[in-house]
């Protein structure tokens, strides 16, 4: 005789047979989640790290093949939101760029210009104007951290003759000296009489009518 009955199934079995619910998933799908969140911001961490690095440019201007005994050396990054860097010009030529004081300048492509004046007023450029501005300037330099390896070399021509500023430093306009009347002068007209001074024989007060 067959048993025409419907066989249902146990729920132990229904439960043994079902997908089970593991926390060792979860763990792992969060440990992937957080580390590869964190290997973004590792990333973005470095770059601005790497951007934000002062790596040291040293080197020499040369003017018409002898070192310059003075001057400034300034550079302009590519980047507008990056400052360039700054340094005076030793006696021998040397120089070594900073960045708002600090030892190095930002990576990346910087235009390099050069100032060397007299020192009078108004100042007189010893340098031709094409070295002078970034706009004209043919010296290009790119940073990074293989720079301190390799100085910069700055060799420049056409030494203009300005003549050397007086001794003492810049010269600006004098002021005109104020002259005192010659003695026995009569003042001029509705000038006041200084406090002290003896009339001059046979001029008349100050205000006074004319003779007739």
């Amino acid at each position: 005789m067959v048993n025409t009955r419907n066989s249902t199934p146990s729920p132990d079995a229904s439960a043994a047979g079902a997908p089970s619910f593991s926390w060792v998933r979860i763990a792992a799908l969060l440990g992937f989640v957080l580390l590869a969140a964190g290997g973004i911001a590792g990333f973005f961490w470095y770059s601005e790290s790497a951007a934000s690095t002062l790596y040291p440019v040293k080197g020499i201007a040369y003017l018409d093949g002898k070192p310059m005994s003075d001057g400034v050396v300034m550079t302009t990054h590519s980047d507008s939101r990056r400052q360039g860097g700054l340094s005076v010009i030793d006696k021998e030529g040397h120089f070594e760029l900073t960045t708002n004081g600090e030892p190095g300048v930002y990576g990346g492509e910087h235009k390099v210009v050069v100032a060397w004046t007299n020192g009078g007023f108004p100042p007189l450029s010893y340098i031709p104007s094409k070295y002078t501005t970034a706009e004209e300037t043919p010296f290009t330099i790119v940073v990074d951290s293989t720079t301190q390896e390799n100085p910069v070399k700055l060799d420049m021509v056409g030494r203009i003759d300005v003549p050397a500023a007086p001794a003492g430093g810049m010269s600006r306009p004098s002021p005109p000296e104020s002259r005192e009347p010659a003695e026995g002068t009569p003042p001029a007209e509705g000038t006041p009489p200084v406090e002290g001074t003896p009339p001059v024989e046979g001029a008349l007060p100050v205000g006074s009518p004319p003779p007739a």
